[in-house]
């Protein structure tokens, strides 16, 4: 079986830098030449978890399967105001407990 690679970047938005690229060596480079990449900005989860969803669902019903591999370098963004597609505020503070980094 082929292994395909979608690359998913977040930021304020989501965006696919490449989708269902066939595994090989000029893939591996593209992966190489990114290496020096720095987070800019936001790191809003919904909108790549979204995105991902978007790209997984693609295969339903196929016999594929499916690896989700998900990289951040900490917390959410999503605090800043933004609610997900069901209304419920991503980031909230626990009662007395106040979160901070992505934990309590």
């Amino acid at each position: 079986a082929s292994v395909i690679v979608t690359l998913i970047e977040m930021s304020d938005d989501a965006t696919v830098v490449f989708e269902r690229e066939a595994l090989h060596e000029d893939l591996a480079e593209r992966f190489h030449e990114r290496m020096h990449s720095r987070a800019a900005s936001h790191g809003n989860y919904i909108p790549a978890l979204q995105q991902a969803s978007e790209v997984l669902l693609k295969d339903r019903g196929t016999q594929r399967q499916l690896f989700l591999l998900f990289l951040s370098d900490g917390a959410p963004s999503d605090h800043v105001g933004k609610e997900c597609v069901h209304g419920c505020q991503v980031w909230e503070q626990d009662g007395d407990r106040t979160q901070q980094d992505g934990r309590p």
